[in-house]
């Protein structure tokens, strides 16, 4: 690690031992030599990036620990982690910006969720079924949060209920009706990702967007 050329940070890297932003490439060599055998200290670095003003946490590994451990620390925080299904794509929606109905960034407007939710609809009910269910089961892992996503539809057409808070309630039951369905979950965090894009503009024209 003394050895290697490193640079003074270009943007702000926050310590995983510390929860300090490094100072210079000097600081950020003593902290990384400590941290081959040290313990990351998580509740010190999630306050670290508050303190920072992040808004949005992406886990880049192929598992969820450091997303569920930040949640408990941050309850309101956006938390994603490209371990889960969909999460990649998930992480894509949410750098989109503003622009895109579903992204991190900016309000999420009414007649944006309306398309957002009808949009979940149609992948709701397009959507096969390959799981053996009793019919019981069926009504209440497939019907009724159908029946719920259609009355989060009506509850922001009226204006009765956020628009923000409705997609995401809307979202988790489409996530749990396609489970129930068995659909692949890679496929499905594809579809809810294509849902929300398809809804990006009022004739749901599918958009591109390149980084």
């Amino acid at each position: 690690m003394r050895s290697a050329e490193l640079r003074d940070p270009s943007t702000l890297v926050i310590s995983s031992m510390t929860g300090r932003p490094y100072i210079d490439a000097q600081d950020a060599a003593r902290s990384l030599v400590v941290a081959l055998t040290g313990c990351v200290d998580w509740p010190r670095t999630v306050e670290g990036l508050r303190s920072a003003g992040a808004d949005t946490l992406f886990e880049g590994g192929p598992k969820t620990t450091l997303r569920d451990l930040s949640l408990t620390l941050w309850p309101e925080a956006d938390a994603c982690s490209c371990g889960e299904a969909g999460g990649l794509a998930a992480a894509v929606v949410r750098l989109a910006g503003p622009g895109l109905p579903g992204a991190a960034a900016g309000p999420l407007d009414r007649r944006s969720a309306v398309r957002v939710l009808q949009a979940f609809l149609r992948t709701a009910v397009g959507t096969p079924t390959s799981s053996d269910l009793a019919e019981a089961e069926i009504d209440l892992r497939i019907r009724r949060p159908y029946l719920q996503m259609c009355a989060e539809l009506d509850s922001v057409r009226t204006g009765a209920s956020s628009a923000r808070a409705a997609v995401d309630r809307a979202e988790k039951l489409l996530r749990d009706l396609l489970t129930a369905k068995g659909t692949d979950p890679l496929w499905a965090g594809s579809a809810l990702t294509r849902a929300r894009q398809s809804a990006a503009t009022p004739s749901g024209a599918a958009t591109t967007h390149t980084h």
